[in-house]
């Protein structure tokens, strides 16, 4: 069983992302267009690390 959708809404400079994964993507786009902030959405909510959301904050300010 596998990821069905992730939807990220509100996030740095995302407003909304609908997105229905397969086995294999391909992140890709100009610079500034949200790709690290995508994974790093996805990484968060895996995420129950004390250092990972420090990181966040520090690197990007509070976003919650």
């Amino acid at each position: 069983m596998g990821i069905a959708k992730i939807t990220i809404e509100n996030f740095r400079n995302i407003v909304n992302i609908d997105f229905s994964p397969s086995n294999v993507n391909v992140i890709c786009g100009p610079g500034s267009s949200g790709k690290t902030s995508f994974l790093d959405a996805i990484a968060y909510t895996d995420s129950s690390d004390y250092e990972f959301h420090t990181l966040l904050k520090r690197s990007y300010g509070d976003e919650s």
